[in-house]
């Protein structure tokens, strides 16, 4: 409860400044406090609170951290004391980028709302590795680790199932699972890779990838696909017959949306628009994809869960696990607190 009370002091400060440079000054600071900690405080499990198994994997509890939070892995054990059953990491790409030009990420305080166009910066995979090399937390398996790919900004979209190869090979001794993220709004084209003219061959070379490497390292990895939530329904039935033929591992629902009509104030600022506006979307799309995909495939939750009350709707739509970020942002630890204590 000491970081949530540290959380509540600092919070007004952080919100006068740039999203960007808040969270970056944030983690700095608490990056610190973990070092010192790290010393003299074992690296904690999650709590077991109404565990479950997701394909192979034991989740200790229900409530994930989701991709875009800790680009790089370097806040995994300071994430860890959160309580989250597992952490997502990325979105990593084969080569380090910047991303977008900043200003880029903004703050709709009034709707706990937030706006980016990050673009995939990240240190790059070489690097991203071996920060989680680092972490005790990974090394000591108390949790569930993802790692969240993508493809370079250079790279074209005939040639993206050879960044997300490089990425699975990258990780694939230290992941528990990997996401392949092609439904980022704010990378050029990536969405495109949804459509017909590339889903299944890129989901099939990957399903092949998958099978040789579980076959090799018999550690049986399982890989997700991160969808967008302006999918319409036609849309979504067509990847769901794709997703059933080749038997996908599991489905992570939904990704950030472009569409802005959900924002009562316009800021004016393109981007991926995530927190509450986006709730009633991804959970409409949880509730039209659950009943489209074979049963035993399981989803992933994620979009506009701001409280332990869309926690639970949620799972209670389907969802085998959920995951935050913004909602993280705005309630701090206490969001994950209040529904463990809760459930």
């Amino acid at each position: 409860m000491g970081i949530n009370f540290f959380f509540q002091i600092i919070k007004p400060f952080l919100f006068k400044l740039d999203a960007e440079k808040s969270h970056n000054f944030v983690f700095f600071c608490l990056s610190r406090l973990e070092i010192l900690l790290g010393k003299f405080l074992k690296t904690p499990s999650p709590p077991i609170v109404k565990s479950t198994y997701v394909r192979n994997l034991f989740f200790r509890n229900r409530i994930g951290l989701a991709a875009g939070l800790d680009k790089n892995g370097q806040y995994i054990d300071l994430l860890a004391r959160f309580g989250f059953g597992s952490i997502e990491i990325g979105t990593v790409t084969p080569e380090a980028q910047l991303g977008n030009e900043k200003p880029r990420l903004f703050r709709v305080e009034n709707e706990r709302a937030l706006v980016n166009r990050l673009g995939f910066n990240n240190d790059g995979m070489r690097q991203v590795y071996k920060n989680i090399k680092k972490s005790r937390w990974v090394r000591e398996k108390k949790g569930i680790l993802g790692v969240n790919l993508g493809i370079n900004k250079t790279t074209s979209l005939t040639n993206a199932y050879d960044d997300y190869r490089k990425g699975l090979l990258c990780f694939w001794d230290i992941a528990s699972y990997f996401v392949i993220n092609i439904s980022s709004p704010n990378t050029m084209q990536v969405r495109d890779l949804q459509t017909a003219g590339y889903l299944e061959q890129l989901v099939d070379d990957i399903r092949r990838l998958q099978k040789q490497q579980n076959e090799k390292t018999h550690n049986g990895r399982l890989i997700f696909y991160k969808i967008s939530p302006d999918n319409d329904q036609k849309n979504l039935a067509r990847m769901c017959l794709v997703f059933n033929k080749l038997d996908i591992d599991g489905l992570i629902v939904t990704n950030t949306t472009n569409d802005h009509e959900g924002l009562i104030n316009s800021i004016g600022e393109p981007g991926g628009l995530s927190g509450e506006p986006l709730e009633h979307r991804s959970l409409s799309c949880l509730k039209i994809v659950r009943p489209l995909l074979n049963e035993e495939i399981p989803i992933i939750a994620s979009g506009g869960i701001m409280s332990k009350e869309a926690i639970k709707s949620r799972l209670n739509s389907g969802a085998s696990i959920v995951q935050i970020y913004t909602g993280l942002i705005y309630e701090g630890p206490k969001i994950v607190f209040d529904f463990l204590r809760d459930s």
